[in-house]
Formats: structure tokens, C-alpha cells, sequence
């Protein structure tokens, strides 16, 4: 089951007409971006642009993949392969896989999607990253924006995600009030599209109204106050000013999630471990 891919704004509209050269050849991709922006839709779209579309569209969590990453007798052909996040890989992990391409160990037909959330031409400069394996799957680069440079995007996604909670949820929220809708676009959105679903689910969860207010948003509401908060403190180095936010960020999160920090570390697209590593950083305390 795909998922649907939502553009309205040009710069993705441009990104998404874009993959269709792409999709026509069989050269592998590296689909950049910010953590959240949407790099599985994106190497999903280039799948069914392209001529392998009938046939299976494999994903591998590289965070979390076995030494040997991928069982090649279970790859058919025709398949595409998705590699998630492949800067998570071992070097151990690096060299199979460079060894199953050079030695032409996969289908003919199979075509490789990488996506990376981190610089890999840096991890490769540093001895973390094998210089033929990214030359290899850096044929076709492609760089998806974060949310904030296409905040046009906003409205038509938080509504999307809207209509799925409602059927998920058995709600009947109708819509999003404009004020809402002006917070969630002037809104960072550091975690970009998979923070605003994330927030969509938490509002309609404990929204009792017809629509979505700025209420259902405190995340978001209580931004303006630490901005002035940090304004008029005697300390507004940059740094005290990101701690500030941090605190508040965090234990929003934790707030939506019951502090439970598994749930958590998923939304913060960080490790279990760093969550209360923050926490003791930032004095955060549990009510």
C-alpha cells in the first residue's frame, strides 16, 4: 500500500515532475532531506513512474538491518530496493553491499533507491562512509525541501491528515479554523511533514469541537512565549535561546505521548537513551 503524495506548492510540484526522467532510467538515486520530509514517498513515486512498478517495492530500515542487509534470493526481479537511511549502515555492512553490486549479485532489472538524512559526502571524508559505494548510489541525486520552504503545502497536508484521523479515530472534525491554520504555517516544523501528522493526531485525539482551534495546538501556542521569554532575558545568547525552545519542545512531546519515552524517541526521531538524556540536560521533570 502506497502513500499519497501531496503537492500543491510549485517547489514540489517542480520536485515531483522532476522524477519522471528519473524514473525512466535504471540508474540508482539518493534521495536527500531533513528527517520527516518524505524521502520514502518520494523514492515510492519514482517506483511507479518507472517500469518496475508492477512488481514488488521492497524497503530496508538500515537503523535497524541485519549484517547482511538484504537476503538477495528473496529479492524477484524487477524489484525495486529501498534503502532507508543508508548512512546508518556499518562499514561492515557497506562492504556486502558494494560486494553484491560489483559483483552483480542482484537482478538485472533491480533498481537501488537510497535515501540519507545526513551528509554522506562529509561521512565519507571522515572514513565513515565507502567512497565507491556513494559514488555508486549518488548517480541520480535528488534533494527533497524541508516544510518550511513550502509552507503551501500545509494547509492541503493538515487536512489530509485530518480526514485519515477522523475515519481512524471515528471523528467527525470538519475542518480547521483560519487562526489555527495561520499558527500551523508560520510553525518551524523542525520535524517537517511527520511532525505535523503527529500533531494533527494529537489535536483531533483530544479535540471535542467541530473544528481544530489554536487550543489544540499548545505546541505550537506556547512558541510566541518563549520567543519572548528569551527577548527579555538577561542572557539571549543563541544558545540559552535553543535551550529554551528544546525544554518546551520536548516536553510537549513528552506531554502527548504520557511520557513515554519509546513514543517519544520516535517523534524526536532519536534514540530511547537521548530522550532522558535530554530530559536531564534541560531539568526536565515529570509532573
Amino acid at each position: 500500500m502506497f502513500h499519497v503524495f501531496i503537492a500543491n506548492s510549485a517547489l514540489m510540484l517542480n520536485l515531483l515532475h522532476g522524477l519522471d526522467d528519473i524514473a525512466s532510467s535504471c540508474f540508482p538515486v539518493l534521495i536527500s532531506g531533513e528527517h520527516g520530509v518524505g524521502k520514502e514517498l518520494v523514492a515510492e513515486q519514482i517506483h511507479l513512474k518507472g517500469s518496475n512498478r508492477d512488481f514488488p517495492f521492497i524497503t530496508i530500515k538500515c537503523a535497524c538491518a541485519d549484517d547482511n542487509i538484504v537476503d538477495e534470493k528473496t529479492l524477484k526481479e524487477g524489484t525495486t530496493l529501498f534503502l532507508d537511511e543508508v548512512s546508518f549502515l556499518s562499514r561492515s555492512q557497506q562492504e556486502h553491499l558494494l560486494k553484491l553490486i560489483q559483483e552483480k549479485l542482484f537482478p538485472r532489472t533491480l533498481r537501488i533507491i537510497a535515501s540519507t538524512s545526513k551528509d554522506l559526502e562529509s561521512a565519507v571524508e571522515e572514513k565513515l562512509f565507502d567512497k565507491t559505494l556513494f559514488s555508486y548510489l549518488n548517480i541520480l541525486p535528488v534533494t527533497v525541501p524541508a516544510l518550511r520552504h513550502h509552507s503551501d503545502d500545509i494547509e492541503a497536508l493538515a487536512l489530509y491528515f485530518l480526514r485519515a484521523c477522523n475515519r481512524d479515530m471515528n471523528k467527525r472534525i470538519s475542518g480547521i479554523s483560519p487562526v489555527a491554520l495561520k499558527l500551523l504555517k508560520g510553525h518551524f516544523w523542525p520535524g517537517n511533514v511527520r511532525e505535523l501528522r503527529n500533531m494533527i493526531e494529537h489535536a483531533v485525539m483530544f479535540c471535542s469541537e467541530r473544528v481544530l482551534n489554536v487550543e489544540d495546538f499548545p505546541l505550537i501556542k506556547n512558541e510566541s512565549s518563549v520567543v519572548e521569554e528569551s527577548l527579555s532575558s538577561s542572557d539571549r545568547s543563541l544558545k540559552s535561546a535553543l535551550d529554551r525552545f528544546k525544554k518546551m519542545y520536548v516536553t510537549g512531546i513528552l506531554n502527548e505521548t504520557r511520557w513515554n519515552k519509546a513514543a517519544a524517541a520516535r517523534i524526536l526521531d532519536v534514540q530511547r537513551t537521548y530522550v532522558f538524556r535530554l530530559m536531564r540536560e534541560l531539568d526536565i521533570l515529570q509532573d
